[in-house]
């Protein structure tokens, strides 16, 4: 029966020592995949923060574009029909002679 008992002692011991260890695992696997994903957030937020300032740049280089435009666009617009005739614009008829 003492036999027993110590067989006993020891599995108990043998499972908490494995237990511990498999604790010990899981937080250095908690850990190591906190550190990969802080790696990777730096980068991406870095990116980000670029793609946001060339898109401020983009933004601006675009209203400066827009204004550009607008100066260069005529004052004056035709709407409506044009109140002059085709015969206005082409006041003589072609007769195929050339003039000397």
């Amino acid at each position: 029966m003492k036999k027993r008992s110590s067989i006993d002692a020891l599995r108990k011991e043998n499972h908490a020592i494995q237990r511990n260890q498999f604790e010990a695992e899981k937080k250095v696997a908690v850990a190591d995949t906190s550190y990969k994903f802080a790696r990777t957030i730096v980068p991406i937020q870095e990116e980000k923060a670029q793609r946001q300032s060339q898109l401020q740049q983009l933004e601006a280089d675009k209203k400066i574009k827009e204004e550009e435009l607008e100066q260069k666009k005529p004052t004056c617009s035709i709407t409506g029909p044009s109140r002059f005739t085709k015969e206005q614009f082409l006041p003589h008829k072609f007769t195929g002679r050339i003039a000397q």
